[in-house]
């Protein structure tokens, strides 16, 4: 293959030959050896022509049902992650604090099955401790002998309602309004 240079070469060396009157033009010397520099040049015009004529790769395109999958997968993982951040830093309860809380939700499970209606006792309810007992309001003076765990149910009209619990000389209050069981002095 001829390199343009080359062409050029002998194009130029047969219009001179043809002007100073030669009845042969003159031969074209044989190309020599290449430089290395000269062969790069050639070899990446040829991988240009070469790239230019291969086919171009389509760019691969992920169907909406991989996309929708791929999403919802991110949601459920990310709602999975702030209900084990929010439940970690939700301190665990412990003790009467936490038996108040299961007697609260106790209630509310009574109160969603019983068209909003509060029960008359805690103590028919399934999550009443067993070793306590239940006084009503108007015998908030009486104590228990044994010393058991004392648990006071206080309706406050037919929506909230207060449970106390002593036990000893603790008293702990759970209100359906805030949600919370603090201790408070007998």
């Amino acid at each position: 293959m001829n390199t343009p240079k080359d062409d050029l070469r002998s194009l130029i060396d047969a219009e001179i030959a043809t002007r100073s009157g030669a009845k042969d033009s003159p031969q074209t010397p044989p190309p020599g050896p290449r430089s290395p520099r000269h062969i790069d040049l050639s070899a990446a015009v040829q991988q240009a022509h070469t790239d230019a004529d291969a086919p171009v790769a389509q760019p691969t395109h992920t169907s909406a049902l991989t996309t929708r999958t791929v999403v919802t997968v991110a949601i459920v993982l990310a709602v999975l992650l702030a209900a084990w951040a929010w439940q970690a830093r939700t301190p665990a309860l412990s003790g009467h604090a936490a038996t108040l809380h299961n007697l609260a939700q106790a209630v509310e499970q009574y109160r969603l099955s019983r068209n909003g209606s509060l029960p008359e006792q805690l103590s028919n309810l399934e999550h009443f401790p067993k070793t306590a007992v239940e006084w009503q309001l108007k015998h908030w003076k009486a104590r228990d002998a044994a010393g058991r765990t004392e648990i006071i149910w206080a309706p406050n009209g037919s929506k909230h309602y207060r449970i106390v619990l002593r036990q000893g000389n603790e008293v702990w209050v759970y209100s359906d309004i805030d949600g919370q069981s603090r201790q408070t002095k007998p």
